[in-house]
């Protein structure tokens, strides 16, 4: 089994969590079993598209496919059942997203597969959901692959535009592109504080969470050793409270 101790490295961040939130009570369904999605999604998004769910094995578009995800959610990760557990949650600009940890009871026995996911809904009315998307790492899945084709237009060697980001998200995301990897990274190293946490969403034994800057810091100078030199990051969507 592998290691994973995310809910108890976060659990103590001073969040309120809207249990109610769609994104919660979805998950919470098919870890059930369920797959009754009319209750949680619109049929078609705001730009009048299929509602959809884009997860890390697959992209799954209308109420059918939907569906069909929902049926097979339990059976994907071998397991019998499951419990959600909400750590973190951010709402804003029409968004809820939930920072969780599933466990998975598993066919083969007593054993439980613990899961840290990011759950990233975008807010309908009725307390539906638009679309949703799941994040996790790839090898808590059997059988996916680390890759997948993009889901946006791929601008080569292009950073996002920072006159689009305000306030903290953009000065870190201006950091991470600064050509001066050593400012930079001093720049970014002095955002944190003595006690910030890095991670936590791959097993112990691929990654194992780091805390404090010092550890956090060995991280950094490989990210920055790369980015912006060898490749850039876009940041397609923001939900900053």
């Amino acid at each position: 089994m592998k290691t994973v101790h995310f809910k108890e490295s976060y659990q103590d961040m001073t969040r309120n969590i809207d249990e109610n939130a769609p994104e919660i009570r979805f998950m919470r369904h098919i870890c059930k079993g369920g797959h009754s999605v009319e209750k949680y999604f619109n049929t078609i998004t705001v730009y009048r598209d299929p509602v959809y769910i884009d997860t890390p094995n697959g992209r799954f578009v209308g109420m059918g496919e939907i569906a069909g995800f929902a049926k097979k959610w339990l059976a994907d990760f071998k397991a019998v059942s499951a419990e959600v557990y909400p750590v973190i949650q951010t709402v804003a600009g029409g968004r809820s997203v939930t920072e969780m940890e599933i466990h998975f009871h598993l066919e083969k026995g007593e054993e439980t597969e613990r899961v840290p996911m990011t759950v990233f809904a975008d807010l309908a009315g009725l307390n539906k959901m638009g679309g949703l998307r799941i994040y996790y790492f790839y090898q808590f899945l059997p059988g996916a692959v680390a890759y997948r084709p993009p889901v946006f237009r791929p601008n080569v060697m292009k950073p996002a535009e920072p006159a689009l980001m305000t306030g903290v998200m953009r000065y870190y995301y201006e950091q991470l592109h600064n050509f001066r990897k050593d400012e930079a990274l001093e720049n970014i190293m002095d955002m944190m504080t003595e006690d910030c946490r890095y991670g936590g969403y791959r097993p112990d034994e691929e990654e194992p969470l780091a805390v404090g800057k010092d550890k956090i810091r060995r991280h950094y100078e490989d990210i920055c050793s790369a980015v912006p030199h060898l490749n850039y990051i876009r940041f397609e969507t923001i939900v900053d409270d």
